[in-house]
C-alpha cells in the first residue's frame, strides 16, 4: 500500500531535521514516517490482527519448515 503524501507533514518532518544531518539520515526519517503514516491508515481501517494470532501463525509456518 502507498501512503498519500501530505505536503505539510513532510515539510513538518524535513523541518524537525536536524540542521546538520546526511541525505541517509533524512531519507530515514522520511521513510519512517511514511511507514506509521501507512500503519495508522491501516489501524484506521481494521486492517489490523491480535498480536497472539500472528505469533502462533508465524510458529506454525516455522514448525512446517523445519521438517
Amino acid at each position: 500500500m502507498t501512503v498519500s503524501l501530505d505536503r505539510r507533514k513532510l515539510l513538518r518532518v524535513v523541518k524537525e531535521l536536524p540542521e546538520s544531518c546526511s541525505l541517509e539520515d533524512a531519507v530515514y526519517r522520511i521513510h519512517l514516517w511514511a511507514a506509521i503514516e501507512e500503519a495508522e491508515t491501516d489501524v484506521a481501517a481494521g486492517r489490523v490482527q491480535p498480536q497472539d494470532a500472528v505469533e502462533q501463525r508465524l510458529r506454525s509456518k516455522w514448525q512446517r519448515q523445519r521438517r
